[in-house]
């Protein structure tokens, strides 16, 4: 069995507070992993250009960790993907800085893919700071997933209990091991050879579905990705993008949505245009006729994504 040497890298962007509980969570994890394992776990932290006290409290504070800083934000991505080029450990961990370990989280991750050796990408089940769980996960979006959820029919009563959706499962897929076709890679153990077959996320995918994306490559490289709900993470969620506004969000996420299509289903992007912007129509439709017009102009806006 391989040496069950980890590097965990984790994005920093303007959380100075909640990197640095994580960082004092992922110490913690790493000492308790290395007296059991007898393993090495480093620590990478990338900073993508924080303007706040990010930079000064990891080296004030968590000398230890290996510190990337970068000029400018490159995007989730970019930035990922730096930190993974510089893990020299057979296992990587990625985690977002609002991602917070238990004690035994590493043991038990390396313990699982120890006794599971064709496992080559694992995620966990999160939980909020209330602890309750998120629904994380779902189908990959083809043409026709795509379709199902533009036209918001995976929404319908009834119809979407029947339907794959791109955003979560039922609810008892996530209490017994399973195998998410995407799942967010807020806590996401990979054997390193799965980054150096696929490369990592897309970088010219800069927030929201470089997940996805990414998933779909590790399928299309004959890997599986496993869920496993016996190691549990809390996860705060938005925590780099709260300042964002939401139509913001919108647009980077029907953005992924575009270059996915053309990159992986470019033949069937005409047709899946039209629905798009069929979605879009009718989305603006419910809330101008639910007198929402601040959301009813939004998805007029996002028209102009839909290109």
């Amino acid at each position: 069995m391989t040496q069950l040497d980890l590097s965990i890298v984790t994005l920093s962007f303007n959380t100075s507070e909640i990197t640095d509980n994580c960082l004092i969570k992922v110490k913690q994890a790493s000492d308790y992993c290395q007296k059991l394992l007898k393993n090495t776990v480093r620590a990478i932290v990338v900073d993508n250009g924080s303007s706040d006290s990010s930079v000064q409290t990891i080296k004030n504070k968590h000398p230890n960790v290996s510190l990337v800083e970068l000029s400018k934000n490159l995007g989730y991505s970019r930035g990922n993907n730096i930190g993974m080029a510089l893990a020299d450990t057979p296992f990587i961990l990625l985690i977002n800085s609002d991602t917070f370990l238990n004690k035994d989280t590493l043991y038990e991750s390396l313990h699982f893919m120890k006794e599971n050796p064709e496992c080559s990408v694992m995620c966990c089940k999160s939980v909020d700071k209330n602890g309750q769980y998120w629904p994380d996960g779902g189908h990959l979006p083809t043409p026709r997933n795509t379709a199902l959820w533009a036209l918001g029919l995976e929404y319908i009563p009834i119809i979407k209990n029947h339907l794959p959706k791109i955003y979560g499962y039922q609810q008892k897929f996530y209490s017994q091991l399973g195998f998410p076709e995407w799942y967010p890679t807020c806590f996401f153990l990979i054997k390193k050879e799965v980054f150096i077959t696929t490369g990592g996320f897309d970088d010219q995918l800069f927030l929201y579905m470089e997940d996805v994306e990414w998933c779909q490559r590790i399928h299309q490289a004959g890997y599986k990705i496993w869920y496993n709900p016996q190691i549990q993470v809390t996860h705060l969620g938005g925590s780099s993008t709260k300042k964002l506004a939401t139509l913001e969000l919108l647009r980077q996420e029907l953005t992924g949505i575009v270059h996915f299509q053309k990159k992986h289903y470019r033949d069937f992007w005409p047709i899946l245009r039209v629905v798009l912007t069929i979605g879009m129509c009718l989305r603006s439709l419910f809330y101008l006729l639910t007198g929402n017009f601040l959301k009813a102009g939004w998805y007029i806006k996002l028209l102009q994504t839909v290109k």
